[in-house]
């Protein structure tokens, strides 16, 4: 299960908003840690807390950031592909 990606360069060559930069590090944050717990032989409430991690925490922040992706400068195609790897997570801790 790959990482969430980086994020890209922004497409006006200035610095992402401080939202945006801190939406990225709560949403790769958590997905590190969903990912450990996956690699690790973990019990059935720690999957079930990192899951509800990511649905609580990442899905609405996710959310948000498809709202504002345009006026933002945020890649749909960046989006979308973190949206998928937090989706599977989910599936898989579940």
């Amino acid at each position: 299960m790959p990482p969430i990606p980086p994020l890209p360069d922004h497409p006006h060559s200035t610095l992402w908003s401080a939202n945006v930069y801190q939406a990225y590090q709560i949403i790769s944050d958590n997905c590190r840690n969903a990912m450990e717990v996956l690699l690790q032989e973990a019990d059935t409430i720690r999957l079930k807390l990192h899951a509800e991690t990511l649905i609580s925490d990442v899905v609405p922040i996710l959310k948000g950031l498809e709202l504002h992706f345009e006026h933002e400068g945020i890649p749909k195609d960046w989006l979308r592909h973190c949206t998928k790897i937090v989706g599977n997570q989910i599936v898989q801790l579940c």
